[in-house]
């Protein structure tokens, strides 16, 4: 008896949101790494994300804005280095020191690129709250995200 594949939600690439809410939709796209969401967000619960869905073909080059909040403990952790890898090209790399947004630019060819796209976020320094001695907590925290957004861009690839 075969296994069915995993129904992966759609992502248009015009204007489109996964809300990681409490009240979002993030259970259509994420394949690991967040912890269940907590009011209007979802913190990391390992060094690695990887949200999947299936995009809606584009001829045009995709925005993506992820809103999100680091996790910074006083005196402990100063910076979380983030990763963004779409379908394993790296597209970001900076680190988040305050609330913010990360923006990114997905090539259309490469969002257009298979029918299961992979968004796979790291955090190499996502510590456990209990190993920087500021709770119990053991979930691996680097980011509490709130919002992914696309929209097809309106400005030409530089």
């Amino acid at each position: 008896v075969g296994r069915r594949a995993r129904d992966f939600g759609m992502l248009a690439a015009g204007l489109c949101v996964i809300d990681f809410s409490d009240k979002g939709n993030l259970d259509r796209y994420l394949t690991a790494g967040l912890a269940a969401p907590e009011g209007d967000s979802a913190w990391t619960s390992q060094s690695d994300v990887l949200l999947q869905f299936k995009p809606q073909r584009a001829d045009r080059d995709i925005e993506l804005h992820i809103s999100a909040a680091p996790f910074l403990p006083r005196n402990r952790i100063a910076i979380q280095p983030t990763e963004l890898r779409f379908n394993g090209v790296l597209l970001f790399s900076a680190p988040f020191t305050e609330i913010g947004v990360l923006r990114v630019r997905i090539p259309h060819e490469l969002w257009n690129k298979y029918p299961i796209a992979s968004l796979h976020l790291y955090f190499p320094n996502a510590k456990a709250p209990w190993q920087v001695g500021v709770s119990g907590d053991v979930r691996i925290l680097a980011l509490s995200l709130n919002r992914l957004t696309t929209k097809l861009s309106d400005t030409p690839r530089p």
